[in-house]
């Protein structure tokens, strides 16, 4: 994939941990509640996701799962936004052997759909997940003994499956008009200072990676590196701006395929405590409590000056007062269910 053209956004942030509260901002394009149980189960079920504003008539929506999906409550969201859901509960006895099989049922799928039938394909891997299972024998000479080693593995393994899937998809005629968008759920602790950091607020879960990526000229000549800071938001309207559509929406993101982005803050939230990301800044606070750090040159300062804290608590709190409005409005943005 790294040989079409794109844009690679190392600066890409998850908005909340676990899984279904980052898998939440990238279907819905809202940054999560603050109270962030609220914000997957209430608007998983009454907001729009993006792949609803695709025309079922018109595209074949298919999502592939490695995970089991009923495990963290995505199975409702996604036989609504897709037309099929596919998770093998009996193929895949465990982490180790889940993306081989998602990416053949993948393969399969997309097999079957005529390439002048316009198409959406989702899939959700696990193999770079903790904790990070190769299957047996894949590269037996490579021998891990640290968790950076095993993460490595396990991104080598996922990167040999996503050949296989990009080696039928370039064979199709309609490859030149395919474009990829690559985005993850959250991260975590895998080099010896992630630990450092502060472990009341556990934010090495909320760097991750972003890209769009495509062999089509019309949208990239060549792969750039964009130092935007963006985060799981802005895929909702990524993917609208993608396939043409201009609806009325909530999204409150940005496309990622936007010439020039608007500066934006990456904002993660876990309860209650948050981190705000904004050019090279990092900071670190709690809504209910005082306390704000900055992060810079591997050293947290407390406290900021006042004025910076003004600015960053006030961009925080009114985004958390949106999504405690959004909330208590029970018919505020309801979805228009398909």
């Amino acid at each position: 994939m790294m040989n079409y053209g794109g844009v690679w956004f190392p600066n890409a942030f998850s908005n909340s941990h676990p899984s279904v509260f980052g898998a939440a901002s990238i279907y819905l394009g809202l940054w999560n509640h603050p109270h962030q149980s609220i914000f997957s189960q209430y608007t998983g079920n009454y907001f729009k996701g993006w792949p609803q504003y695709f025309d079922k008539t018109l595209y074949e929506k298919i999502v592939v799962t490695a995970s089991d999906p009923y495990f963290d409550n995505q199975a409702a969201w996604l036989r609504k936004y897709y037309k099929h859901l596919f998770y093998d509960k009996d193929g895949i006895k465990n982490s180790a052997d889940a993306d081989e099989k998602l990416f053949s049922r993948a393969i399969k799928e997309l097999q079957a759909i005529p390439e002048n039938k316009p198409y959406l394909l989702t899939l959700a891997n696990t193999v770079t997940h903790y904790p990070f299972d190769t299957p047996q024998g894949y590269m037996s000479q490579w021998i891990v003994e640290t968790q950076e080693e095993k993460f490595k593995k396990a991104l080598s393994f996922f990167d040999s499956q996503l050949g296989r899937l990009l080696d039928v998809i370039e064979k199709r005629g309609d490859f030149e008009r395919t474009l990829f968008v690559v985005i993850g759920d959250h991260s975590m602790p895998i080099l010896a200072e992630d630990h450092n950091y502060p472990d009341y607020y556990g934010f090495e879960m909320n760097k991750t990676v972003a890209g769009v990526f495509s062999p089509n000229k019309k949208w990239f000549q060549e792969l750039q590196i964009n130092e935007s800071f963006v985060s799981q938001i802005d895929i909702a309207p990524t993917m609208l701006h993608i396939a043409g559509i201009e609806k009325p929406n909530h999204f409150v993101g940005q496309s990622l395929l936007n010439k020039t982005m608007r500066e934006m803050p990456a904002l993660f939230f876990k309860d209650y405590k948050y981190s705000y990301h904004m050019k090279h800044n990092e900071y670190y606070g709690h809504l209910q409590l005082d306390t704000l750090m900055e992060h810079k040159n591997d050293t947290f300062i407390y406290p900021i000056s006042p004025t910076e804290a003004s600015i960053i608590k006030q961009d925080v709190n009114v985004i958390a007062d949106l999504m405690n409005y959004l909330i208590r409005k029970n018919k505020i943005w309801a979805p228009e269910f398909e």
